[in-house]
């Protein structure tokens, strides 16, 4: 019931603030990447990678650990090199481009930059919202690894979400509002107000 109070006072928060608009999850170790990578990224085909990828910014229980950790039984140069190439492939999806700044997020590699690949999938207008909702859910879960000026940013997508953003967006609120409400509220206080469509 408390918990059910906490997230009705986020939608409260958020739809005062914002005119229009409608897990916490395990921290990865970057230990795994911090051993002796025994592997080759010769033995890994660049689908099973993926699919490790996929596990990993898809699943916060048991399976996305597990995929992290196997992730993690890689060489990190070697790791990083085989992501940047996948990345850059002209088939790759946006979403599968944001899954693997994701992970490149999680190893601390080129952290601001990969942060942006995943805001770029947030919407700014009438702009394409296909993977919006999954930009906001991995967003989230680097703000519960400790950025939190993330929060400011998903709070500016707020004007512009369809159902499945909103509801993204609502389980990050309401977990960050249970959690660490004193921050929370602070970023919220912070964000200039505007009416949807400006």
């Amino acid at each position: 019931m408390c918990t059910m109070k906490k997230a009705a006072l986020s939608t409260v928060l958020i739809v005062f603030f914002f005119t229009g608009a409608a897990f916490l999850t395990a921290e990865s170790d970057l230990s795994a990447f911090q051993g002796n990578g025994v592997k080759q990224m010769t033995n890994i085909a660049d689908n099973e990678l993926m699919a490790l990828v996929k596990t990993f910014s898809e699943d916060l229980g048991e399976n996305g650990q597990e995929a992290w950790r196997k992730l993690g039984s890689y060489p990190r140069s070697d790791l990083i090199h085989t992501l940047l190439r996948v990345r850059k492939m002209r088939n790759t999806a946006p979403s599968i481009q944001s899954s693997i700044a994701f992970v490149l997020c999680n190893m601390d590699y080129e952290y601001q930059k990969n942060v942006q690949i995943i805001v770029s999938g947030l919407p700014t207008g009438l702009k394409d919202q296909n993977y919006a909702d999954q930009s906001a859910v991995l967003l989230g879960r680097l703000i519960d690894r400790g950025d939190t000026n993330l929060l400011r940013i998903l709070f500016n997508a707020v004007p512009w979400s369809d159902a499945s953003l909103a509801t993204a967006l609502g389980d990050v609120f309401s977990r960050q509002l249970r959690d660490r409400a004193e921050m929370f509220l602070t970023q919220l206080k912070a964000v200039e107000r505007f009416p949807r469509g400006k």
